[in-house]
Order: C-alpha cells, then structure tokens, then sequence
C-alpha cells in the first residue's frame, strides 16, 4: 500500500512518504510532494502528518476527487487507443464513453476493469447513452430516438 501513493493532485509531481516530525518520541508520517519542476517553483505540498506509514498513504491515496480522475484519465486513455485502432476522433469517443457512464453509472467499476471490452461487447453503443451525437448522415440524435428505431428500452 505505501509504494502505491497516488501523485500529487496540484502538480502531478511524484510523491513520497516521509517522517516530517516527531513528538513525544511517537513517529508522525505524511506524504510530501517536493516537486521542483513545477512551472511556479517547488510544489512543497505536505499532508497532516498520520501515526503509521500505512495511514498516511491511506489517507492520502483516498481523499477527495481521486475516484473522479482516475475515470477521466481512463476514459482519455481508453478513447485515444480506440480512436487510433478505429481511425475516430478521441474526443468523439470520449463523448460517447461519458455519456453512457452518464446514463449507467453502475457499468463504471466495470470500465474501470474492462475498458476497451466494454465497446466490443455494445454496452458503450451510443443508444446507451444519455447525450446527443452526430449520426453519419450529419443530424443530431438523441439516444432515445435510436433506441426506439432499435426497438430498445432504457
């Protein structure tokens, strides 16, 4: 767990897991970003220091909005691999992706598991979805107008 430590949510810096202080003679832990990259200068962001090392890469690997990113950066990464293989805008795709995790949030754990299975096995087909898409004759659709040429229901 503690050499699995998200990076740093201001920067993207990487982390590490350090004793920052002492007292009382107990040992405090904390996760410290000390990137210098940084276009500003030294990142230097500190977490409150926890008891354990296991706590404090806990505490930090689940704090808020990391769930949030993690299916931003998978739906980018799942929509650009597909988009190169099926010669399609990404952002199309993208698109097509939030929108039917939009409208069936319990198929995202899977996407997280499966990704790219989830277009082969139609589950990211745009009638699944919520917003509308641009059909290939150009007229924008609404998923509910595909499914009901389907003969789907939602």
């Amino acid at each position: 767990m503690t050499d699995e430590l998200l990076p740093c949510p201001f920067c993207g810096g990487k982390v590490t897991l350090e004793q920052p202080m002492r007292a009382r003679s107990n040992e405090w832990w904390g996760v410290v970003c000390r990137n210098t990259e940084n276009l500003g200068g030294t990142c230097a962001i500190e977490q409150r220091p926890s008891r354990t090392k296991e706590a404090a890469a806990e505490r930090w690997n689940r704090r808020s909005g990391t769930g949030e990113r993690l299916v931003v950066e998978k739906i980018a990464q799942i929509a650009s691999a597909v988009g190169f293989q099926a010669n399609e805008p990404a952002m199309e795709l993208a698109g097509q992706i939030v929108s039917v995790l939009a409208a069936n949030p319990e198929h995202i754990d899977r996407f997280m598991r499966e990704g790219t299975g989830l277009f082969l096995d139609g589950t990211l087909n745009p009638e699944n979805g919520s917003l509308t898409y641009r059909a290939i004759n150009g007229s924008i659709l609404s998923p509910a107008v595909l499914r009901q040429q389907k003969g789907t229901q939602q």
